[in-house]
């Protein structure tokens, strides 16, 4: 038989169960004390919906956490830990999908699985503070998606309603509006909780990974570690490198000078940029998610300051009260052609703007000064934009969900 006719037919099987599934979600009852479990499409173990999981498991055994994944790597990761994980194509994590009350997602209904969610309580607890606009108030990249994407012309409307029906968090009040106008819900449906993953930075844990003890061994030979994390451009089709104007080798000897170390962490949708690369530097560390078994909040915390062009996370990283440099060399094309801000860009990054590598090098040679310097307009946006600094956020969370299902 041809292959090209085998192939169509595998996949009118694969659609056909896939429909079977979707019906048979709406059908089949579902169990309050189930709760399912993912995040980043279903190929990473990490994030909000990590911390929630993982604080469930250990303060609320009445509630059967189950992880969800479509990565055989972070299924097996978590098998090795003893916990119990499910590929969302296999017969179990279809079950527990098809039984579940609760979906608790970090991005998107894909965290677990797209066709297994009718009458499930979607519990959206997204990626972080937005600086750049999301979903529907982005008129730039989500327009596109919704014109070119077969999954966005014609399930959109459904899973919108969803999200509509769902529960989503925030870490201000301010947050709080945004996440009302970018999902289209009702503010009722948004709860001002923090973010699970900030809780790392105040309950102290042991990190054991081999990359932590390595960061660890430089602290006590007194180099300061910084983090350069630049945000994802035109959906993962852009060359990172390019945002490094001048030669890496000569970074890293500028680096060696200053006695500092520096770990380049790219966006996810990026990190295919690493492979086929020679990047060993004595002072640079191009971050592999295998480093940090998927988790950059395992090691924020050691850090001595943050640079970041448009991400999010230095929302986050106004809890560590450290210095934070910004790098918005390409904002008039970022804007024209990603995503445009909230905000005013220079009224809410409390932090020097570096034009090029050569102003980032200065600051990270005037480190205190900048640390100091910054104080007070970083505790200002730090309290605008996260209400909570006590460590708490999962437990928030955990008893908000909890007040949610009783109505639903």
């Amino acid at each position: 038989m041809n292959f090209s006719i085998l192939k169509k037919i595998k996949k009118y099987l694969v659609l056909s169960i896939h429909n079977l599934i979707f019906l048979l979600s709406f059908i089949i009852p579902r169990d309050k004390s189930l709760w399912v479990f993912g995040a980043w499409f279903g190929q990473k173990y990490c994030d909000n919906s990590k911390y929630l999981f993982e604080y469930i498991k250990k303060n609320a055994p009445q509630i059967k956490a189950v992880w969800i994944s479509k990565n055989r790597e972070v299924i097996n990761f978590l098998n090795t830990k003893g916990i119990k994980s499910y590929h969302a194509n296999s017969i179990f994590g279809i079950y527990y999908t098809t039984r579940a009350k609760v979906c608790v997602i970090s991005s998107s209904i894909s965290d677990v699985t797209e066709y297994a969610c009718g009458r499930i309580k979607i519990i959206n607890l997204w990626h972080g503070t937005p600086l750049k606009k999301i979903m529907h108030d982005d008129e730039i990249t989500f327009k596109k998606n919704m014109k070119s994407s077969f999954f966005f012309r014609t399930l959109f409307p459904y899973f919108n309603q969803s999200y509509r029906n769902a529960m989503l968090i925030a870490a201000s009040e301010n947050v709080a509006k945004t996440m009302t106008t970018a999902f289209k819900t009702s503010p009722a449906n948004v709860k001002i909780t923090g973010y699970p993953r900030n809780d790392a930075f105040f309950n102290s844990s042991v990190n054991s990974t081999s990359f932590f003890q390595k960061l660890y061994e430089y602290k006590k030979n007194n180099l300061t570690i910084g983090i350069y994390m630049p945000t994802h451009r035109k959906g993962g089709n852009f060359d990172i490198f390019t945002l490094f104007e001048e030669n890496i080798k000569e970074l890293n000897e500028n680096l060696k000078n200053l006695k500092s170390i520096l770990i380049i962490k790219f966006h996810y949708c990026h990190m295919q940029n690493l492979k086929n690369k020679n990047l060993s530097y004595s002072n640079i560390i191009f971050l592999k998610d295998k480093d940090i078994n998927q988790d950059i909040y395992s090691i924020l915390g050691i850090t001595d300051f943050l640079i970041t062009d448009y991400s999010s996370i230095y929302f986050d990283y106004l809890l560590l009260d450290k210095p934070i440099f910004f790098a918005p060399f390409d904002k008039s094309d970022y804007l024209k052609n990603d995503r445009a801000f909230y905000y005013n860009y220079d009224e809410i990054t409390p932090g020097q703007k570096c034009n090029d590598w050569k102003d980032i090098l200065n600051c990270i040679k005037n480190l205190d000064y900048y640390s100091n310097h910054y104080r007070n307009q970083r505790n200002e946006i730090r309290n605008k934009f996260n209400k909570f600094l006590d460590g708490n956020n999962c437990k928030r969370v955990f008893h908000e969900i909890l007040n949610f299902i009783k109505y639903y």
